[in-house]
């Protein structure tokens, strides 16, 4: 699905996205093997207290953490996320990163109370500023490839900005391989989306493998999914 110019709901994204014509995506990015081989699985407890080590060097102001927090942080399965909040409060943040949590947290709070028509113009808005260790990309991703309005979806910067999320944590968290399964069944590929939902389970948290279970099952049929 491709954002429609004469849809005034999204008139406005299509100008934002700069979407004007189908284009021919580059898919060569994603790896042949996943989950990549330089991934370590660790038990949910190892992330804990690795996530733990962090969360106390950051509340101590160790600026060296500026440099390894993405590469630390980036394997969690666990607690990725969680390590969100902390990104720009790092002794080494720069003002982009902070307008850019700003606005993210922004678009997140307009879906929250009905204003859904701001949300992606402020994630993208974020994204230009920093990728905000690829949720912003991967957030943009998500609602474009599933939103349970067909007519507010669109594969092709969903894949985009997917593939842009991956390659900031290069390939290693299980949720941006989530986002990026979801644009590939929201394209078609639903043998590519099979196999990215299969390694996204792989790396995942226990909690999460009924959810991913069922994706697999969805992409396996030939749907895509839905929010």
């Amino acid at each position: 699905m491709i954002l429609d110019a004469s849809n005034k709901e999204h008139k406005a994204l299509k100008e934002f996205f700069e979407r004007d014509q189908p284009v021919q995506l580059d898919l060569s990015s994603i790896p042949k093997v996943l989950p990549v081989p330089d991934f370590k699985k660790k038990s949910e407890a190892d992330e804990k207290k690795l996530y733990d080590e962090v969360n106390a060097r950051f509340q101590s102001g160790d600026s060296g953490l500026n440099d390894e927090f993405l590469e630390l942080m980036s394997a969690n399965q666990s607690y990725f996320s969680d390590a969100r909040r902390l990104w720009p409060k790092l002794s080494g943040a720069n003002e982009d990163r902070i307008e850019a949590y700003l606005a993210y947290n922004a678009g997140h709070q307009a879906k929250q109370i009905g204003k859904g028509n701001k949300t992606l113009p402020k994630l993208e808005a974020a994204r230009k500023k920093d990728l905000l260790m690829g949720w912003a990309s991967n957030d943009i991703a998500w609602s474009l490839a599933t939103n349970s309005n067909e007519n507010h979806r669109d594969g092709i910067i969903a894949m985009q900005r997917s593939i842009e999320a991956c390659e900031t944590v290069r390939w290693r968290y299980w949720g941006f391989l989530d986002t990026l399964a979801a644009a590939l069944a929201e394209v078609g590929d639903f043998a590519q989306a099979t196999r990215v939902a299969t390694a996204s389970r792989q790396m995942a948290p226990s909690s999460q493998h009924a959810y991913l279970d069922r994706l697999i099952g969805l992409y396996g049929d030939g749907k895509p999914y839905s929010d």
